[in-house]
């Protein structure tokens, strides 16, 4: 008895000294303290999208199973999850050694570069994460690498010196070798994820990893659907459809990963992503429709690699960043609904995650297409609305030239644009009925002329009998003539008699201004109060009028920041049309108004900062509750 434990201390031995991260060259190896170039800052990326096809013979390289139906059902781990207790060490200090290792592209830096470190800090974890990153590159690509050792990889590591150390030009094997791993975490680019051609070296990858670094568990990372509107190539592969391509991603996923046994669990980020945009994030969550953001994409993608690996809950994470902890409900709900259930989406329960259909169709000019050429489209999006957009444009017109061009069914408009996916299409040189006609219109708009010639004041054209006259005297049966046009049964999607009108009304100069020498001495405040008169005089006595948009109101309330007068152009320039920031503030009103959903709870990732954001938000919140009135922002200090 005794030779036999003998012999078998003895292999145990030999096995222990061929064990993965034995055989790292000690000189070149870069320590926990770190003896590569420390840096903070992220590795130079490109985007993810190439979607070209290989041909493919699935199951390549790899011993199967019977196929599965479900995702994180496949023996030996039951739930897609591992608690590290089989597989990690104690340290002196009795906490728990976890060290990872990730092979792919951005999709594998977005999930843990933010937060995964912080969190298994948090819950105890001695925690090494190791990322092989090379950008733009599939499956067959990091195969290949590791069967031929191509040093082609940035290896980026975790540092006590720095959140994160790398260098270049590594190589695959020396660094599977590198470390006793015990994650290894791979995945499919993400434009490729749920096409199973694309999986033909799949397991003669995990066999290349299980050679190289035996005693560590393979889990794989299901990566997440493109945003509705985006633009990544490869996203006409799915139809541009979002949930067709999530959808695609987890049956590929079942097809393709769970046959193979050297994969131990799935973590689910595809389906946490998934989940979130049923709430009021929505699409907050990726920054160019494929790269998810820093805050709550890759903190979502962090909770669910943390519930994979250590087997625990992501409502027990402490680590919680403040721009985190608003949302931080939604976002471990997401991760354990993911969890419990990978292979489906279940809605938040603050969101139904069904988006709602609007069509809206402008009647205006320039200061129409300021509002809703830039971010509208994003906006509605953002808020949880499939909308269309219309507009029908006339530089300058004022309302009594929009009555003569469509009672004459004049094809005076120089143009007719609509955005239904992000994209507008412009059509030159149209008649009103080839925008009336082109939906079934849930809200058309109208909108006065601001610049109704220079031979009259601004104020006078607002303020005064002779504009008054002029602009508004056949506003009544401007609005008649386009309700009787919709209602008619020539309209192709049959008489709209349920269409409803509102009145957009735009904002005043910027102070400096050039057109104010036109304005008889009237100030930036008593031209506002003009517009508001003006309107309550000759619009809202129209009953068929429900409502005012009141950008003037956002805009002058966003004056009264520290941001001050500088929503419109330059006043070098012209002083009237809005600048971007504006165009972004006007396009928040129209949503917000239209949605009812407060602007503070629109989440967008704009170019500005979270502090700009954040005023302008205020601004838009107290001009829908006051339309008529300037409320003086409480951000009056610069962040």
């Amino acid at each position: 008895m005794k030779r036999i434990f003998c012999l078998l201390l003895a292999l145990l031995l030999v096995c222990g000294l061929c064990a993965c991260g034995k055989q790292a060259p000690k000189d070149d190896k870069p320590d926990k303290g770190g003896d590569t170039t420390a840096a903070a800052d992220t590795p130079t990326t490109e985007s993810e999208g190439d979607a070209t096809s290989t041909t493919a013979t699935a199951g390549a390289g790899t011993t199967t199973e019977a196929e599965d139906t479900t995702i994180g059902t496949k023996a030996p781990s039951t739930t897609g999850t591992k608690k590290p207790t089989s597989t990690t060490k104690k340290d002196d200090g009795e906490k728990k050694t976890i060290n990872i290792l990730t092979i792919g592209g951005a999709e594998a830096r977005d999930s843990v570069w933010n937060h995964l470190q912080e969190m298994l800090k948090g819950a105890g974890y001695n925690v090494y994460v190791g990322q092989l990153l090379v950008f733009d590159k599939d499956l067959e690509f990091h195969c290949d690498a590791i069967k031929k050792d191509s040093a082609v990889y940035s290896y980026w590591h975790t540092d006590p010196r720095a959140q994160w150390a790398g260098k270049d030009n590594v190589s695959p094997v020396y660094t599977l070798k590198l470390e006793d791993w015990d994650y290894i975490v791979i995945q499919q680019s993400p434009a490729k994820a749920g096409l199973p051609e694309s999986y033909a070296k799949r397991g003669e990858m995990t066999e290349l990893i299980k050679k190289h670094c035996g005693d560590a568990e393979i889990y794989w990372n299901m990566t997440w659907a493109f945003r509705r509107q985006s633009k990544q190539t490869g996203f006409d592969k799915y139809s541009h459809n979002e949930r067709l391509m999530y959808e695609t991603v987890v049956a590929t996923t079942i097809k393709q990963v769970m046959q193979d046994n050297h994969i131990m669990g799935i973590i689910p980020t595809g389906t946490t992503i998934q989940n979130l945009r049923t709430s009021a994030l929505r699409d907050e969550l990726t920054s160019d429709g494929v790269r998810l953001t820093s805050d709550y994409g890759s903190y979502a993608a962090a909770l669910t690699w943390y519930c994979a690996l250590t087997g625990e809950s992501a409502t027990d994470v402490a680590y919680r960043p403040d721009k985190i902890k608003t949302h931080f409900a939604e976002l471990a709900e997401a991760a354990d609904n993911a969890m419990n259930a990978p292979n489906v989406v279940t809605p938040t329960a603050a969101g139904s995650g069904e988006y709602k259909d609007l069509r809206i169709l402008s009647i205006g000019h320039s200061f129409s297409l300021d509002a809703m050429k830039t971010y509208m489209w994003d906006l509605f999006d953002a808020a949880g609305y499939n909308v269309t957009i219309g507009y029908l444009y006339y530089p300058s017109c004022n309302l009594e030239q929009h009555w003569h061009y469509i009672n004459e069914g004049r094809a005076a408009y120089e143009q007719y644009g609509k955005n239904t996916n992000g994209e507008w299409q412009v059509q030159q040189n149209v008649d009103a009925l080839t925008a009336l006609y082109d939906e079934d219109w849930d809200i058309v708009t109208f909108q006065p002329d601001p610049d109704y010639g220079h031979d009259v004041s601004y104020a006078c054209q607002w303020g005064c009998n002779k504009t008054i006259d002029s602009d508004y005297v056949h506003f009544n049966q401007l609005v008649d003539k386009v309700q009787s046009l919709l209602a008619s049964t020539d309209n192709p999607h049959g008489p709209n008699t349920d269409v409803k009108f509102y009145y957009h009304l735009t904002w005043t100069w910027r102070a400096d201004c050039y057109l104010y020498h036109y304005s008889g001495g009237h100030d930036q405040l008593s031209l506002y109060q003009a517009f508001i008169d003006a309107t309550n005089k000759n619009i809202l006595p129209n009953k068929k009028i429900l409502g005012v948009i009141p950008c003037n109101t956002t805009i002058q309330n966003a004056r009264t920041t520290w941001m001050g007068d500088t929503f419109n152009a330059e006043g070098s320039n012209d002083g009237y049309h809005l600048n971007d920031k504006g165009d972004l503030a006007a396009a928040l009103t129209w949503v917000s108004y239209f949605t009812g959903v407060e602007a503070a709870d629109i989440h967008y990732k704009t170019s500005y900062s979270d502090a700009e954001w954040t005023a302008i938000q205020e601004a838009v919140d107290n001009a829908i509750k006051n339309p008529q009135k300037v409320t003086q922002s409480k951000y009056t200090t610069q962040p």
